[in-house]
């Protein structure tokens, strides 16, 4: 029985792509590196934050020169992420769950004050682009009673460290929490925290992919969703 719910962000609760493609060529077109499609940057969306831009980088630069062009981007991408908004269907469906009492969580990739923000900005409460005190919170942020990014306590997905923390602070056992993600990486997190993994088709991956990867639980709608959170 299902007891809570972790979610990805980007693909899974959110269309993040129209500003991640925006910060990622302002800071390419910056440096004079070449810039990319949508359907280009899709590869490496899903990685952390420092794997994502180096993957979208020229190869051959050296270690200060990426995290040069990381911290560019973040300056960019700061400018840009609360302009993000819902999946259609998908806002109805996560305030439905807090209705029926699941503990909602959101676990990102991306850097922890972004998913701070957003899950603010997602919450319908006030978010301040880059505000220092989303650094430093790790609890409860609007309907989310957890929003966790990438940050010096724990390593990034595909490792469990940050789902079993999650698990472990909301007081369920791991196999009572679905793990819901778009992409390898959340799949692989679910496997490796042994959680309830189920994978959404309308993000950044296809449902033939995540057939080749042997997903079972595949859900190609909200109402899909819902109902293997509700039978599993």
């Amino acid at each position: 029985m299902i007891k809570a719910i972790i979610l990805d962000l980007d693909g899974t609760v959110g269309y993040t792509m129209p500003q991640l493609h925006k910060a990622m060529n302002e800071m390419l077109r910056f440096y004079h590196y070449p810039e990319h499609t949508v359907e280009e940057l899709y590869q490496w969306v899903n990685l952390h934050a420092r794997a994502w831009i180096e993957g979208c980088l020229p190869s051959g630069l050296s270690e200060d020169q990426i995290t040069e062009c990381h911290k560019r981007y973040n300056s960019f991408y700061g400018k840009c992420y609360l302009d993000t908004e819902y999946y259609p269907g998908v806002e109805d469906l996560l305030h439905k769950w807090v209705s029926e009492g699941y503990p909602i969580c959101m676990m990102s990739n991306k850097a922890h004050n972004h998913v701070v923000g957003l899950a603010k900005k997602l919450s319908r409460i006030k978010a301040i682009p880059n505000d220092p005190d989303d650094d430093t919170n790790f609890g409860p942020v609007g309907i989310f009673a957890r929003a966790w990014g990438v940050s010096d306590r724990f390593p990034p997905k595909p490792q469990p460290d940050a789902a079993l923390a999650i698990a472990a602070e909301l007081g369920v056992k791991p196999q009572e929490v679905a793990f819901v993600g778009d992409s390898e990486v959340d799949v692989n997190t679910a496997r490796n925290a042994d959680m309830i993994q189920i994978s959404v088709t309308w993000g950044y991956r296809s449902r033939a992919f995540h057939e080749q990867m042997g997903v079972v639980n595949l859900a190609d709608t909200p109402a899909e969703l819902d109902t293997y959170i509700h039978q599993l």
